[in-house]
């Protein structure tokens, strides 16, 4: 495996920036070849060309360095904000919200979302703050629910937090299970989760 290029972590960063974006760049390339219980820190050190001891510095452990990887790819694609222009109405902003999630689970890679799963099963640490982020990504898709109902299309005795909290889980059940378990298409997928906003809008619309 080649060692990571510094030519990848673009910008003008100072030494400890460039090193974290080597070591993720290398953590990348390790999780996805070999696993993540099989990659080890010192490896992903050589390979990313910096001193072992950084990764403990920087990241604090192996699932620390996990972690801040699944944070920099959501953040790339989020960026606190959501990629899809506000929808005129709540099922046509419900299914562009789902075609978004569809596309940061495709950016993500299949082994990528395979790793993290795996290990937010099996490490409740890691889990709990996999879930505060999801929480903290929410806020968006949040803040046009409210929208909606002080425009009176969602009814004002609905909690949006519920609304949100569905259309994650659903999502989340359908991305493990349909397409990382049993390998279905996109495009079952995409039907299935059209038809459960479908079910909302008649559930909560005003």
């Amino acid at each position: 495996m080649k060692p990571v290029s510094a030519k990848k972590c673009t910008g003008r960063q100072n030494d400890r920036n460039a090193s974290e974006c080597k070591l993720l760049e290398a953590a990348e390339q390790m999780f996805t070849k070999l696993g993540f219980d099989a990659s080890t820190t010192r490896m992903i050190a050589a390979n990313a060309g910096v001193n072992l001891a950084l990764i403990s510095k920087y990241f604090g452990s192996k699932e620390g360095l996990l972690l801040s990887l699944l944070e920099r790819k959501t953040d790339q694609i989020l960026n606190c904000s959501l990629g899809y222009p506000e929808q005129p109405d709540l099922l046509s902003e419900l299914r562009a919200h789902y075609e978004y999630l569809l596309g940061i689970h495709g950016a993500m890679g299949a082994v990528m979302m395979k790793i993290v799963i795996s290990k937010g099963l099996t490490d409740e640490s890691f889990c709990c703050q996999i879930q505060n982020r999801l929480r903290h990504e929410s806020k968006p898709l949040l803040d046009r629910l409210e929208k909606f109902q002080k425009a009176g299309k969602i009814r004002p005795d609905v909690d949006v937090h519920q609304i949100e909290e569905q259309v994650r889980s659903y999502f989340q059940s359908q991305a493990f299970f349909a397409m990382i378990l049993l390998h279905d298409t996109k495009d079952n997928v995409k039907n299935r989760l059209g038809r459960f906003a479908e079910t909302l809008v008649k559930a909560y619309s005003a």
